[in-house]
């Protein structure tokens, strides 16, 4: 489950940190808004929705983890499930007010899973265990999320412009299939789902098992 989880929360960052890097290209070069209003605006979006997200998730995984232990990879599931046709329907609706209202729904929803995912990376090692763990799972975030995201989603987007498409459907296509690497996360999650509850019951013999002296 460790290693499932490791491997299927960075590509929800992947989406994240794409969107986040060149949703302000999306406006202008499709809406043609000021690029001042498209900061407030995001800016807003994030700030506001980001904290109402992590703690939202956070106070629905902590109840549902009380009655299942998969309780929190459940709420990152349906998190993940939700945040792809937020994303394609701010990028492809026409009304721009629309496209702003789900923006907002994507950076409300997207941020749920952060909080359950560390918890759920910390809870399978021991307490000792948690800095390394938490270090590793910071670093995975950071290669495929924060650096490979924005990256591909840009090179995607220039391959598409030198084949003739325009600015604007580029960065929209662009976009919509890096959401597609969620399905990544999906088949992660319900591989990690399977092995969680007992990896946790036995983490101490696990840990036993490598070679740490218990």
């Amino acid at each position: 489950a460790h290693l499932f989880c490791l491997v299927g929360f960075p590509f929800i960052a992947f989406v994240q940190y794409a969107h986040g890097a060149f949703g302000p290209t999306f406006y202008l070069r499709n809406h043609g808004v000021d690029i001042g209003e498209v900061g407030v605006m995001l800016g807003i979006f994030t700030a506001i929705g980001g904290l109402l997200g992590i703690v939202t998730g956070g106070v629905l995984g902590d109840r549902l983890r009380k009655t299942y232990p998969n309780g929190r990879l459940y709420i990152i599931s349906v998190v993940t499930l939700m945040m792809a046709p937020c994303s394609l329907l701010y990028i492809y609706v026409e009304s721009l007010y629309l496209s702003y209202f789900w923006n907002f729904m994507f950076s409300f929803i997207g941020p749920m899973w952060l909080g359950l995912g560390v918890s759920t990376i910390a809870d399978l090692v021991l307490p000792r265990m948690r800095a390394v763990a938490g270090a590793f799972f910071i670093l995975m975030l950071s290669m495929l999320g924060m650096a490979l995201g924005p990256y591909l989603t840009g090179e995607v987007s220039d391959f598409l412009q030198d084949q003739g498409v325009s600015e604007g459907e580029s960065i929209k296509t662009a976009l919509a299939l890096c959401t597609c690497v969620l399905v990544i996360t999906i088949g992660c999650l319900l591989t990690a789902c399977r092995y969680l509850p007992e990896e946790e019951k036995n983490k101490v013999e696990i840990a036993r098992s490598y070679g740490e002296p218990i």
